[in-house]
């Protein structure tokens, strides 16, 4: 049985409780009062049944009330005036019933009204975060681009105006557009993937994947950007073998992004670590850093597609702040678990993955 029916079959029992304790109040109040107005006296369970639960639980409260008098008052009127006052409670029952159910209808309607407007109203609000959020991201994107583009248009403009008499120059502004092309695809391939994530567009490709392997291999990637920062990068790994099941290409691009997010978020003099190990049954990876730390209410929040103002800011190092949502997402389709924690700020991260484990190929 549903809530809401659940609720009319109560009214309807607070209806014949209603008759019957206003039948008990007026047997012992009878005892001490002279003519009391017994019919006056169960009108007010069929009013109230009605203010509560409408016009059915009211009627039935009537017809109760129109026996309960009948019991009361039968040895004391004949079969006629029992009859006619009987009538006249049904028909004054009847009619405060239809009143009573105009009121409880309109209140209902009120009650409803309130609700929708302040539906609309919380709609309205997460519309207008949103519309917010995909601003400032627009924005970010378009601030992040420019910065890659601007030094591939520059050492264009060197080539052409003196890479004919500067060999040197030319291996310089060709490294120099092949290092940033890379990262202007970089971001448009993260903006792809949450896109088809968000949409469960995202195809996975399953395998044994060793996963000590795919950690040391990102890790030695992510090292000349650490070093780069003045940062010590350490790294643990267990003695045995760690394999899991899933898209090698996704799970690696999950420990990019946790590593440039460590590395991005901790200042010059810090430390990252990656520890690896194998607990009930699932493969734990931690990457911790003693960088600017996470508020408690940042902790969920980083993980939402667009941030905005809740993504922790990093002094001098942009970027579009989809990463985490990206790799949250490839972790939860993959089975398994992206969680992360602080002591608050200042005082460093840590982001937790788990996914399950799977049995060494004997």
């Amino acid at each position: 049985m549903t809530l809401p029916a659940l609720h009319r079959a109560w009214t309807y029992v607070l209806a014949c409780t209603a008759v019957a304790v206003a039948a008990g109040l007026i047997t012992l109040v009878q005892e001490v009062v002279e003519n009391l107005p017994v019919d006056l006296v169960l009108l007010f369970p069929v009013l109230a049944s009605g203010l509560s639960g409408g016009a059915g639980p009211a009627c039935v409260a009537t017809i109760l009330a129109v026996l309960a008098y009948g019991l009361l008052e039968g040895a004391h009127l004949s079969e006629s005036q029992l009859v006619m006052r009987g009538a006249f409670l049904a028909g004054q029952g009847f009619c405060l019933a239809m009143l009573s159910d105009a009121v409880h209808v309109s209140r209902t309607q009120s009650r409803q009204t309130a609700i929708d407007r302040q539906r609309i109203e919380t709609l309205e609000t997460a519309l207008r975060e949103a519309g917010q959020q995909k601003d400032e991201f627009l924005s970010v994107l378009a601030h992040h681009l420019r910065n890659h583009l601007t030094p591939i248009l520059t050492a264009a403009e060197l080539l052409k105006e003196q890479g004919g008499r500067e060999p040197g120059l030319v291996e310089w502004a060709g490294s120099t557009i092949e290092r940033q092309a890379r990262q202007v695809n970089r971001t448009i391939t993260d903006v792809l993937d949450l896109s088809r994530l968000l949409r469960k567009e995202l195809q996975l490709r399953d395998e044994v994947v060793d996963l000590k392997a795919l950690i040391q291999e990102a890790v030695e990637d992510c090292r000349p950007l650490a070093e780069n920062h003045k940062q010590a990068l350490g790294l643990e790994l267990p003695a045995g073998t760690l394999r899991v099941v899933g898209d090698r290409s996704r799970l690696r691009q999950v420990m990019e992004n946790l590593l440039s997010n460590a590395v991005k978020f901790t200042p010059a003099q810090g430390q990252v670590s990656v520890a690896a190990c194998l607990e009930a049954g699932e493969a734990v990876i931690r990457v911790r850093d003693t960088g600017i730390g996470l508020e408690p209410f940042q902790i969920e929040r980083i993980f939402a597609p667009f941030p905005g103002r809740h993504r922790p800011k990093p002094p001098d190092r942009a970027g579009l702040g989809i990463g985490l949502a990206l790799s949250r997402g490839l972790v939860d389709i993959q089975h398994g678990s992206l969680i992360a924690h602080s002591q608050g700020p200042g005082k460093g991260s840590e982001f937790e993955l788990r996914i399950p484990a799977c049995n060494p190929e004997p």
